[in-house]
């Protein structure tokens, strides 16, 4: 093409080759198509850098020919392919760790999709520079960033586009753990969801909220923002969502019960591990909280979620794990005076039936 002069078609020619450097990085980056023979005398650790490495090479062959096809493209006058291509190479930056260029690029694409005047093209860069950011730590420009994302689709009127933005704010004070001003910020988001009858991303502005306070540590806000989000979800048909809120009030409310049931018992042992010390746990509490997680469980399954479900089934694993453990050994101290045995003592748990090898208490029906 580059004989014939056709520099059209030598730029889609060019593309094509970055397209085949990011496939193969991309390949690498999950451990595909990659000859691992020579690695045979590796540690896990030489073999990982290894590919790191190889991964690396190719995302630098990639930077490379984009730069070629970057030139051709402005040649060409194609403003939004090269647009594209830049939020493209912007992205193998941040992979690549040279975040000042990825910054660059996606500023770069975000002036070309204004002059196109081309809304989601600039939010899609604008994400683009704000993962560079995040990918800095530097929250307060990621958060600036943000910000221009929500006057973009408010000065376009498009109300769904800014309810967007305020999210992505939120998702970044997050991050920062600001999460006082998160929740004014949620008061006008869920108000614009409301608005355009967006059930689902007011779902997620709930959700932002609960996470952070989950980090905060502010477990009773949490729960009731976790039980709204879910009933959102529930009504807007988002089983997904409904599953991470369940999962996530759930996994607050387990932790509390072990808290309790591990002070009780230490308590329990301090005494002596007499009965009368003993205090049985809440097991309708636990059941009640161990079953938000099975239905997470279905709700994932439902809705083809592999990745939720996964990490519902492995709380419930650790439950069940963690349950048996405060439950055994099952002993029993004997008292003996001159000679004669005066009295027996139950330990742990003095409800258990001995020598059962079960732990009834906590058991999951």
């Amino acid at each position: 093409f580059r004989k014939a002069g056709d520099t059209l078609s030598e730029a889609v020619a060019s593309g094509l080759v970055v397209d085949a450097h990011m496939a193969k990085a991309a390949s690498l980056g999950v451990g595909k198509n990659f000859r691992q023979s020579h690695q045979l005398k590796m540690t896990a650790a030489e073999a990982q850098e290894d590919l790191s490495r190889a991964r690396g090479k190719h995302f630098g062959d990639a930077v490379r020919a984009a730069e070629g096809t970057l030139d051709l493209l402005t040649q060409t006058n194609q403003k939004r392919k090269k647009a594209d291509l830049l939020c493209q190479v912007s992205a193998m930056h941040i992979g690549a760790g040279t975040l000042e260029d990825a910054k660059e690029c996606a500023m770069t694409a975000r002036d070309l999709y204004h002059d196109l005047q081309d809304p989601a093209g600039e939010k899609a860069a604008l994400l683009v520079e704000m993962d560079a950011h995040i990918a800095d730590k530097d929250g307060f420009e990621a958060l600036d960033v943000a910000k221009e994302v929500t006057k973009v689709f408010r000065k376009a009127k498009d109300k769904r586009g800014e309810a967007e933005g305020m999210l992505l704010q939120m998702r970044v004070l997050g991050m920062m753990q600001q999460v006082e001003e998160m929740t004014r910020l949620a008061k006008d988001a869920r108000s614009l969801c409301q608005s355009v009858g967006d059930k689902k991303m007011e779902g997620q502005v709930v959700s932002a909220l609960f996470n952070a306070n989950i980090d905060k540590g502010d477990t009773e806000i949490a729960l009731a923002q976790a039980q709204e989000a879910a009933e959102i979800f529930r009504r807007a048909g988002d089983k997904s969502g409904e599953a991470n809120a369940l999962h996530a009030r759930g996994c607050i409310e387990l932790e509390a019960f072990f808290k309790k049931l591990e002070s009780d018992l230490a308590h329990f042992r301090k005494m002596g591990c007499m009965q009368q010390y003993y205090k049985e746990p809440d097991i309708n509490a636990y059941e009640a909280s161990l079953g938000l997680v099975k239905k997470a469980v279905d709700l994932f399954e439902a809705a083809e979620d592999a990745e939720g479900k996964a990490m519902a089934q492995q709380t419930l694993n650790a439950s069940d794990q963690k349950a048996a453990m405060m439950n055994d050994p099952n002993e029993t101290k004997q008292i003996w005076k001159d000679g004669k045995l005066v009295d027996v003592v139950k330990t742990w748990n003095p409800n258990r039936d001995a020598g059962s090898g079960q732990a009834p208490a906590l058991a999951d029906e």
